[in-house]
């Protein structure tokens, strides 16, 4: 019996040693999160030692000492080893995955982190190595020209003209609705300018593009979703510190770039302008005292005898001798300079995982204006307990922006007509003075006891000038609780305010002060007597501002379990989300000081004369409040990914949504949208015997996300102002009341089809997708007299169709040890349409359209150019169209009245497609040879059409002389060898008319087919000095980017996407990036 105790004694102490060295804990996924089965473990020192991990990633390993180091390894993941030195019961291992060239990264929906083999959508993931081949400030601008399915539209705009499109995924998905796809910043909507978010605190990018990848979000997805994630701390990793530092420099803008009539031409013009009466008009205007251009005056002064011939011919000479391009180039351009500097470190151990970051950028551009940001982002994970972890993060933004000198367009321009000879500066470089109204009126205005009244635009931004503050701020904190291995539990909730303030301040010297001042001065009755000044003397400020609030509240439970065959990968919760926009008022403060700081009071109500029309008007400025919005979302939602044998892989989400922006009631207020998809891992079939493509996916999408617009609601809008003369309020009706008006719906349908050569040579994806725009708002005839605003409204009642393809192809060229050659070819394919509407305006064209916004035709394109057919030119220099089939130059009452009426089947007109690229893509090539890579990308686009300018005789007359003058018809038979028609003056028949043909007739439409080199990026990367301290790496960078056109469809030395304005300059980028 005593040997029985003794042997029990014996296996108890034995078992308490064992359990001593008894180490536990779970093996997860670093990306996902997701538990890791089937890792192998083992001990450097007792290599016998082996386990592995179960179902739910959990794992128990004896160390027979202290301490040695565990060695944990998994197909598909990087090796893993720490050091172990006492027992531990939780600890964690992350595995960092090793990816192919199909799963690069993972891809992040806002909601959950799926891998590419349980996704049956459509999406495009851009890593941070991708983002930094381009150098912006912009984290969006980063993804031009790299993103399949993306299109960033130039000079587009929705059918307000204000309504800018910027970028778009796979083409349009409404016609008057919101065109900007949805931002998502660490998994929540994002409601600030995008400019706030520093590129160098970006982890990563996700395009959301069809509905089954997108319709998780909902009513607010149909024009896609685009995901940054941003940067944060892992668990178990060691500190770590990145440094980058660059500089940007960015050529001032070509102001030769539209050819313009030489100054000695515009002159001639002018006099002979003179001659003939053109500007009597403003000649003969006592009232407004409008200026008038420098060299009229000096013919005015030689015909009224005021000057000899001689100064007259010597003042024009001096004015022809002048280039205003030249003068401001010199005295108000420089280079743009941006500097970008960046600092972060990481680290973590078993219960944190943390990152704290801080950047700092600072432009001054090239007309003087200057910039600055400061970025500052705490991340922190920590595990508290066991099986709990708590995220917190917080992102702060604060810049500011000061304005510079006005643009060239403005400063060029006397009474909004271009002034090609101004001169801004004398011989010894002194600001040259511009009159704004009749210089013979100023100089006698208000008997001499006036403010100087002189425009000085070579140093008038230093007395005038606007600086913006803005600040932004980004909070959100998260629970996640494992209640079993394979469900969690998440909490969280993200508040964002972004505040913006902006000031102007007018000092007592700068133009519009002294202007204002004037304009108010009541002059005293005799020499003696004082001046009163409404408009009190001194320096004016006007501030005004705005802000956004938003909050988000989301609970969602997660499941993943595998067992078997068989893969489930569920997500299932509800959130709500408040948002508010509003301005914090205006005011506008006169006889302004800032230090000791004082003002003077204006009177805002009473009405004063003013000088020179002598009308009465109030002091602007007055405070002012501005308007409110309030939105407020309610949705569940549900996603739900199953896989069969690795091989099968069906997808269903479902989502409903709620705000108070539609629905009269509670039953209409919900939006119910949902998706489906299915993949056949072809390729891993027993049948399959195609060695050439080892890898064959199959993919098939079919959903609903939605499009709201919350400027719309079924309730009646008014709109409260105060009557300028009587300063009562006055109530207007906007927008009557229309209960059934609704949420825009986007079907969508996509197949895809991924595929891998050999040793993944070749990869790449091949999608095609229709888009079914349905209940889109749209114009509707109403009765004007029961409104009396318009004769339509605002319904549910339009439809469209977008369909494309998108193509991504990656190509391992050249794989040696030396030297590999990669390439990314991307080619998209997009049109879309309108097939429903309800105005008689959209049943055909009406006139000409450049494109440049959108215009509803049933059966065309949303950005349709249609031009007036050319007939050539006359033997008079006179442009022809056509009636019918008949030549003709009758333009009014035949062309375009033959146009308004019977659209493209009158003849007349000519429908050349679509203003925005039908084909558009990139290729990028990587050349990496030892430690340095070089990588370019050439852009392409192709199937669109562009206007340009060309000379038309009332442009000239007005200002705005082309060069295309000198193409013009001069003497019979030059109609055989131009298309430009002869010059005539407003006295000509027709003249206004005649312009109006030429200038929009297919002659001035060209293909804008292209191919332009983006950027070139050269980096030099040091060999990583891994289980060392110190500097593990560092990477040199040169960047050149907006590099021009490499080839155009057409000849006229224009770039397509911008010939009616400067394109972007090239710009050169150059720093440093250091990991320690």
């Amino acid at each position: 019996m005593k040997n029985y105790f003794l042997c029990i004694l014996l296996f108890i102490i034995s078992r308490q040693a064992v359990d001593a060295q008894l180490c536990g804990g779970t093996v997860t996924d670093a990306v996902t999160g997701l538990p890791v089965p089937g890792a192998t473990l083992r001990l450097a020192r007792h290599r016998a030692v082996i386990a592995s991990s179960d179902a739910d990633g959990s794992f128990r390993i004896v160390f027979p000492a202290f301490p040695d180091t565990l060695v944990v390894s998994h197909v598909g993941y990087k090796p893993y080893s720490v050091v172990i030195t006492t027992p531990v019961t939780n600890f964690r291992v992350t595995l960092e995955p090793v990816t192919t060239e199909m799963e690069t990264v993972v891809v992040n929906t806002g909601y959950q982190k799926l891998r590419p083999n349980e996704v049956n959508g459509s999406y495009v993931v851009l890593d941070s190595k991708a983002l930094n081949e381009q150098t912006g400030t912009n984290i969006l601008q980063r993804l031009n020209g790299v993103t399949n399915g993306m299109l960033f539209n130039i000079g587009k705009s929705g059918t307000n003209a204000g309504t800018a499109n910027p970028v778009s995924i796979r083409g349009l998905s409404t016609i008057n609705g919101p065109l900007f796809p949805l931002i998502i910043v660490d998994d929540f909507p994002y409601e600030g300018d995008i400019n706030n978010i520093n590129p160098a605190d970006v982890e990563s990018v996700t395009i959301l593009k069809d509905a089954s990848a997108a319709s998780i979000w909902g009513a607010r997805a149909g024009n896609g979703v685009i995901v940054i994630t941003t940067k944060k701390g892992r668990f178990n990793q060691k500190l770590s510190a990145n440094i980058q530092s660059g500089v940007m420099i960015m050529m001032p803008a070509d102001l030769y770039y539209t050819p313009q009539v030489s100054v000695e031409d515009y002159v001639a013009t002018e006099a002979m302008s003179f001659s003939k009466g053109y500007f009597n008009g403003i000649i003969n205007n006592t009232s407004a005292r409008p200026p008038l251009p420098p060299a009229v005056e000096v013919f005015l002064q030689r015909r009224q005898g005021l000057i000899s011939a001689g100064d007259s011919a010597a003042m024009i000479s001096k004015l022809a001798a002048t280039d205003i391009r030249e003068q401001y180039a010199r005295h108000l351009q420089r280079k743009s300079v941006i500097q970008q500097h960046a600092l972060s470190f990481t680290g973590g151990s078993n219960q944190i995982a943390w990152m704290l970051s801080a950047g700092h950028n600072r432009s001054v551009g090239e007309n003087f204006s200057t910039s600055s940001k400061t970025n500052i982002h705490l991340s922190n994970t920590i595990r508290p307990v066991k099986n709990l972890s708590v995220g917190m993060d917080a992102y702060y933004t604060s810049a500011s922006d000061k304005t510079g000198a006005l643009p060239f367009a403005l400063v060029s321009k006397i009474n909004n007509r271009y002034i090609p000879y101004m001169s801004l500066a004398d011989a010894d470089g002194n600001a040259a003075a511009i009159a704004l109204y009749r210089s013979g009126y100023l100089d006698t205005a208000g008997a001499g006891r006036l403010l100087n009244w002189y425009y000085y635009p070579l140093n008038d931004h230093h007395h005038d000038h606007t600086t913006t503050h803005l600040q932004d701020v980004l909070a959100s904190v998260s629970l996640q609780y494992s209640i079993l291995p394979s469900l969690s539990a998440t909490a969280s909730y993200q508040y964002e305010k972004q505040w913006v303030t902006s000031d102007r301040l007018a000092d007592k010297e700068s133009y519009y002060t002294r202007d204002l001042i004037n304009r108010f001065t009541q002059v005293g009755a005799t020499a003696g007597s004082p001046n009163i000044y409404p408009v009190p003397y001194g320096d004016v400020l006007g501030r005004s501002g705005s802000e956004i609030i938003s909050n988000n509240l989301r609970g969602q439970l997660s499941y993943s379990e595998n067992w078997n065959k068989h893969g489930i990968s569920a997500i299932g919760g509800a959130e709500i989300r408040s948002a508010y926009t509003g301005g914090t008022g205006s005011f506008t403060l006169y006889g302004y000081q800032h230090d000791p700081l004082s003002i003077a009071v204006a009177d805002h109500t009473g009405r004063y004369r003013t000088r020179p029309t002598g009308s009465t008007q109030t002091i602007p400025g007055a405070p002012g409040i501005s308007s409110t919005r309030y939105t407020r979302f309610v949705s569940a939602y549900s996603n739900l990914v199953y896989t069969y044998n690795k091989k099968y892989i069906a997808n269903v989400s479902f989502r409903e949504d709620a705000s108070n922006v539609f629905g009269a009631t509670t039953n209409d207020k919900w939006n119910p949208l949902w998706s489906a998809g299915m993949g056949w891992l072809l390729s891993a079939e027993k049948f399959y015997r195609l060695n050439a493509l080892p890898l064959l996916k199959l993919r098939l999408t079919y959903g609903y996300s939605g499009n709201v617009d919350i400027r719309k609601t079924p309730l009646p809008i008014s709109g409260a102002l105060t009557n300028s003369f009587t300063n009562y309020p006055v109530q207007r009706i906007n927008n009557l009341n229309d209960p059934s008006l609704k949420w825009e719906k986007s079907k969508q349908i996509n197949a895809g089809i991924d595929f891998a050569g050999r040793d993944n040579r070749l990869t790449g994806t091949v999608e095609y997708y229709l888009k079914y725009g349905s209940d889109l708002y749209g114009e509707t005839p109403y009765d004007y007299t029961t409104w009396g605003v318009k004769p339509t409204i605002s319904r549910n009642v339009a439809n469209m169709l977008t369909r494309g393809v998108d193509v991504n192809l990656i190509a391992r060229i050249v794989e040696h040890k030396d030297l590999q050659w990669h390439a990314n070819l991307i080619l998209n394919y997009n049109t879309s349409k309108t097939t429903r509407y309800y105005t008689d305006a959209s049943k055909d064209f009406s006139g000409s359209l450049d494109g440049s916004i959108i215009v509803p035709i049933l059966g065309k394109p949303l950005y349709a150019v249609t031009a007036y057919k050319w007939g050539g030119l006359d033997a008079n220099g006179d442009p022809l169209g056509y009636s019918g089939d008949t030549l003709s130059k009758e333009y009014r009452s035949g062309i375009f009245n033959k146009v308004a009426t019977e659209g493209l089947e009158s003849g007349s007109l000519v429908f050349l497609g679509s203003s925005s690229p039908v084909y558009f893509g990139s290729l990028r090539n990587y050349l990496t040879w030892r430690l340095f890579t070089l990588s370019f990308n050439i852009n392409f686009k192709a199937g669109y059409y562009f206007k340009k300018h060309s000379f038309i005789s009332g442009n000239l007359l007005a200002g705005n002389g082309h060069a295309d003058y000198y193409k013009r018809w001069q003497k019979p038979g030059d109609e055989k060898v131009t298309d430009v028609p002869k010059f005539v003056y407003t006295d000509y028949p027709q003249a206004a008319d005649r312009d109006l043909f030429y200038a929009n007739s297919e002659v001035n439409f060209l293909k804008g087919d292209h191919i332009r080199l983006q950027y070139i990026n050269l980096v030099y990367q040091t060999g990583e000095n891994r289980g060392r301290r110190g500097i593990q790496g560092i990477q040199l960078y040169l960047n050149a980017a907006n590099l021009g056109i490499l080839w155009a469809a057409n000849d006229s030395g224009l770039d397509p996407d911008y010939p009616l304005s400067n394109p972007p300059s090239k710009h050169f980028a150059f720093g440093i990036r250091i990991h320690f």
